[in-house]
């Protein structure tokens, strides 16, 4: 139920993350199929995700997946590199 719900924040997501995120998704719900994704977004070109309760475990692959989108295209989720311009 709730891995479907989650899906709803692919809309707030560039398209290149969008495997990265349902991968996330379904390795959270093989943890725990209720866990609730209160927000996810993209923030200083890389993606963050907040859950609505902590679990080590859960956290551990949040945090692996936002790890990894700093080296993913956000466009087209080919290997890349984060980048920051002098005007943000």
């Amino acid at each position: 139920m709730m891995a479907g719900e989650n899906l709803r924040w692919l809309e707030h997501l560039p398209l290149g993350w969008h495997p990265l995120y349902r991968d996330l998704m379904t390795a959270l719900a093989d943890i725990d199929p209720d866990i609730v994704v209160s927000e996810a977004k993209q923030k200083l070109g890389w993606l963050r995700v907040y859950l609505q309760t902590s679990q080590p475990q859960a956290e551990s692959l949040v945090r692996a997946a936002e790890t990894r989108s700093r080296t993913m295209c956000e466009l087209c989720g080919a290997s890349g590199e984060l980048r920051i311009s002098q005007t943000g």
